[in-house]
């Protein structure tokens, strides 16, 4: 028997040595995502392929950690050391992904294979770490408790977790990060090995069969414990919500590390309390808990209502309660310690096949993001169920509320699905996007119809719309109306009327500014999403394309890169470059770093514009672009239209960038925004920056600029260029 400071001092150094392996483990994930997010597009897709790579990469690890229990105690150090002096020499993630072919595979296959390539072989050592270490422990100390050490791991993984968006990702480079993250690896390797050394040298041979005695005459405390069934089924539900989750939310906020960070940290704390007494004791708390959040949630998403802070409230609230409920849940059909290396395995299988079924399975074949609203109602009325069945009592308030929380999570989650379905004559879904088109009517202030109209909707956005009308088909509207996105081409061409027009526009949507170019002009747009081109180029859907009197060309790809390929190429440079590339209210941050805006700079002539459309609920941009003119030593000139009720016009802003010494004419519901009221901050490169800072938690920054005494309307407009005469926007 060990004295009781030496299982202290094992414990304490068992337990730092898990804790940094984990802080390690979580660490990488949000790297591993900002390393790829450029090089697919800025998609928000890439972080929930990245959560099923590593739920299958976590897995390995677990099955690894019992594959290799099965030797000897020396044989089990030695072969886990050399691998992790292996790992610590491999390739990385950025290596791998900057060699791949982008041409061959699926976009979702290509994320799984370089995470797996990549980072792989370090994370599965790191995630079979922590079993390892808890099972030798058990051996070196039989009867001790070794399950709470998994709370201590998930602890770990928090703070590595959200190191990274808060310390880490705004202020140092990604060649710095994983250069850093690589030391500690190695570091991690040699506390691990010293470590288990000792452990298993004062552990000998016989805890093994104390184990085995422990094993077969354990009960528990619990009716689940002891049936294996629950050890797969209650992760997977929990790993199926927090894909489905992210997907929910990240369709329309910026994908970026602090958004995953949230909703993977409230995934982790669910882990962390779950596995305790608390969380055992009190699941039909959490259970009550999570279906309220659930039905909130809904009922905002479905009306449209609330700030990020609100949204990314109640959607952590939706997977920290749920996570809680299952795994309260889980940690009672918990085993002796003797088959923890089964216990754990069976954890990492179910929750690999919940990412799998959402991440993969759920985008192939359904055409929205439904999932979430799937494993919302199962999960409410599985919490339903089990709170019934735990308290036995059909009177007890706290069933009484949660069969009535189910029910609204029943009522309101329909009712989205509903709404996403309705009016929809054409939807798809792909690694990019979720898209569908409506048909709606136009009617006027009187009530009367004056035709049709289709509507493309990313998400909860409209991303753009056209009038079917003869009269009418063929005028801009939304966001590229008059004094919106068409100011910039109408400046253009009432300062050079008689010069043929090159207009490149990053971001396709429905093509709307093809309608601004006349005979002679080139539009060019530059899409990545294939299905969005599918959708612009159909008549039956959209016709600005087709209807554009100028030349119009679509380049499939990311821009940047096909920019880059122009300018190598010596193309002529564009008169009006306007980067549109949202997607609904999410916004890919590798076209506003130096570098991009850079690059749009050099593809923009001597006179031209480069022009950022910023509209956003979630994060204001104009610091963001005020820093870069002045990096790049050009004007910056930024406005607001503002539109009135009733119009096919929305609320727009934008910013131009230029060389040009020529005048800023404003005009109707133009307001032009100061560039002293913006406040300054810290440029953004390709390895460095965040924009954490920039996030409009309350949604009133931009209402701020609007009523600050620097903001205001401007007046000179320029003559409509075109050849019809005809206004721009809705009559």
């Amino acid at each position: 028997m060990l004295p009781a400071m030496n299982k202290r001092g094992l414990a304490v150094a068992a337990g730092g040595a898990l804790f940094l392996g984990s802080a390690l483990l979580f660490n990488v994930q949000p790297m591993t995502g900002r390393l790829l997010l450029p090089r697919f597009g800025g998609s928000a897709a890439v972080w929930t392929a990245c959560l099923v790579a590593f739920q299958l990469l976590l897995l390995a690890g677990y099955a690894y950690a019992a594959l290799i229990s099965r030797l000897r105690p020396l044989q089990q150090v030695l072969a886990h050391s050399l691998l992790l002096a292996a790992a610590a020499a491999w390739p990385g993630v950025s290596r791998l992904a900057a060699t791949a072919s982008a041409d061959p595979l699926p976009p979702v296959l290509r994320v799984l294979l370089l995470v797996m390539a990549g980072t792989g072989p370090a994370y599965l050592l790191l995630a079979a770490g922590s079993t390892l270490l808890q099972s030798w422990l058990a051996r070196a100390m039989p009867g001790w408790n070794v399950y709470q050490l998994y709370a201590v791991s998930n602890a770990g993984s928090l703070i590595g977790l959200f190191a990274y968006p808060l310390l880490v990702e705004p202020y140092v480079s990604l060649p710095v990060q994983q250069a850093v993250w690589r030391g500690l690896f190695a570091g991690y390797g040699l506390l691990l090995a010293g470590l288990a050394v000792v452990l298993l040298r004062k552990g000998g041979t016989g805890a093994s069969r104390l184990q085995e005695e422990e094993e077969q005459s354990g009960t528990g405390a619990s009716r689940l414990q002891g049936n294996p069934h629950w050890w797969w089924i209650l992760p997977l539900l929990s790993s199926f919500l927090l894909t489905a989750a992210t997907a929910c939310l990240t369709q329309d906020i910026t994908p970026m590390p602090m958004v995953w960070c949230l909703l993977l940290g409230a995934f982790l704390l669910s882990y962390v309390v779950g596995f305790s007494r608390v969380g055992e004791t009190q699941t039909p708390l959490w259970g009550l808990l999570a279906v309220a959040f659930m039905a909130v949630f809904a009922l905002f998403r479905g009306q449209g209502w609330g700030s990020l802070t609100l949204l990314l409230f109640l959607g952590a609230g939706v997977v920290l309660f749920g996570g809680l409920f299952l795994c309260g849940r889980l940690y009672a059909a918990r085993p002796p310690a003797g088959r923890l290396p089964v216990y754990y395995l069976a954890i990492a299988a179910g929750g690999a096949g919940g990412g799998l079924l959402a991440g993969v399975v759920a985008p192939l074949l359904l055409k929205g993001v439904f999932e979430y609203g799937a494993i919302a109602l199962a999960l409410a009325l599985l919490i339903a169920f089990f709170t019934f069945q735990q308290r036995r009592k059909i009177d007890s308030v706290e069933v009484w509320l949660t069969a009535l929380a189910a029910l609204a999570v029943g009522v309101f989650e329909p009712l989205i699905f509903g709404s996403q379905v309705s009016h929809s004559i054409w939807r798809n879904r792909n690694f990019y996007a979720v898209l569908r088109v409506s048909d709606s009517p136009v009617t006027s202030k009187y009530g009367d119809q004056l035709g049709r109209m289709h509507c493309l909707v990313h998400g909860s956005t409209v991303h753009g719309f056209q009038t079917l009308t003869a009269t009418q088909r063929d005028v801009p509207t939304q966001y590229y109306g008059h004094n919106g996105g068409g100011y910039p081409i109408r400046r253009q061409l009432a300062l050079h009327p008689k010069q043929a027009l090159r207009v490149g526009v990053v971001g396709l949507g429905t093509g709307t500014l093809a309608a601004y170019g006349r005979e002679g002009d080139t539009v060019r747009f530059y899409e990545l999403n294939p299905q969005v081109a599918e959708v612009a180029w159909n008549t039956n859907l959209f016709t600005y394309l087709a209807d554009s009197p100028a030349r119009v060309e679509v380049v499939m790809g990311d821009a940047r890169l096909s920019l880059e390929r122009e300018r190598a190429a010596g193309e002529a440079p564009w008169d009006v470059l306007v980067v549109d590339a949202f997607s609904g209210d999410s916004v890919p941050m590798h076209l506003l770093t130096r570098e991009a805006v850079a690059l749009f700079l050099a593809r923009t002539a001597p006179e031209g514009q480069a022009v950022f459309h910023i509209s956003n609920r979630f994060i204001d941009l104009l610091p963001l672009l005020k820093a870069a003119a002045r990096d790049q030593g050009v004007r910056f000139f930024a406005w607001h239209n503002r539109v009135a009720q009733g119009q096919m016009e929305s609320d727009s802003r934008w910013v131009v960038l230029t060389r040009s010494a020529a005048a800023f004419g404003t005009s109707g519901n133009m307001v032009a925004i100061s560039e002293a009221d913006i406040p300054p901050f810290p440029l953004m490169t390709d390895e460095r920056g965040s924009v954490l800072h920039l996030i409009d938690w309350g949604q009133s920054r931009m209402e701020a600029y609007l009523h600050h005494p620097g903001g205001g309307r401007g007046s000179g407009a320029f003559a409509d260029p075109r050849p019809d005469g005809r206004n721009g926007g809705h009559r």
